[in-house]
């Protein structure tokens, strides 16, 4: 018998002989493969929880919507007006008109107050009444107000930027997100301004941590949104709120 015809009948059958060597590592691969996908699912899974517990904890130490209120003037330019409740007297107060009430915390009170008037920094003192012309903004219109607010801004600035021959090619993003420039001009004016904001160690990383984009993977939070304000927003600030804003 002709040793071949074995070897030519397999052949035939499989076109080729198994090879035990390949399929060893075929399923060393597999089995590799079922273990390492889990795992990595696992951390994944893990990674976006951790992500929503800080984003919750956040939020959590925030000023509640309750004690957040806005007002217009009637007939006038839809410009919002804030106002926040004190939590230790529960009285209203008026606020400047950038103040970033997104970034107020829970305990916040009288004393945190920098509208122009330092005395209603007091919680003694009575609480403002809305002028006769101002009115409150209903919470089914406050959205709409704010994108129209929020679209104004970047309108206003972008001929800012444009008329100095130094246009924005394209809005900064940090952490994954665009960076919202409006929040963050008004975030840097309530601590007192660019220049302020750079003498006192560690406003950036504050500033930082309360935005949309705060993320423990950015290590260089404090350098890019300097220097994003820096370029985009620091003479925008001196145009309208003069070198000492």
């Amino acid at each position: 018998m002709d040793p071949r015809a074995p070897m030519e009948e397999e052949a035939k059958e499989g076109g080729r002989f198994p090879s035990s060597s390949n399929s060893s590592i075929s399923d060393q691969k597999s089995e590799v493969a079922s273990r390492t996908l889990p795992e990595q699912n696992s951390r994944m899974r893990l990674s976006i929880e951790m992500g929503r517990g800080r984003r919750a904890l956040i939020a959590k130490n925030k000023i509640a919507r309750r004690d957040v209120r806005y007002t217009m003037i009637k007939n006038g330019d839809l410009r919002l007006l804030r106002w926040a409740r004190c939590s230790l007297c529960r009285k209203w107060r008026r606020l400047a008109h950038l103040a970033p009430l997104e970034s107020f915390e829970a305990s916040w009170t009288c004393q945190g107050n920098r509208y122009q008037d330092l005395k209603m920094q007091r919680c003694e003192m009575d609480e403002e009444p809305l002028h006769s012309n101002e009115q409150l903004v209903p919470k089914t219109n406050l959205e709409e107000l704010k994108a129209l607010e929020n679209k104004r801004f970047y309108d206003e600035l972008h001929q800012f930027l444009v008329e100095r021959g130094k246009p924005m090619r394209k809005n900064p993003v940090v952490g994954g997100r665009k960076l919202d420039l409006h929040r963050l001009f008004k975030e840097v004016i309530y601590v007192g301004g660019y220049r302020e904001a750079n003498r006192i160690d560690g406003t950036w990383m504050r500033i930082f941590r309360g935005l949309e984009n705060n993320s423990k993977r950015v290590t260089n939070a404090s350098t890019r949104l300097k220097t994003a304000y820096k370029n985009l927003l620091s003479e925008y600030e001196e145009a309208f709120f003069g070198s000492q804003s």
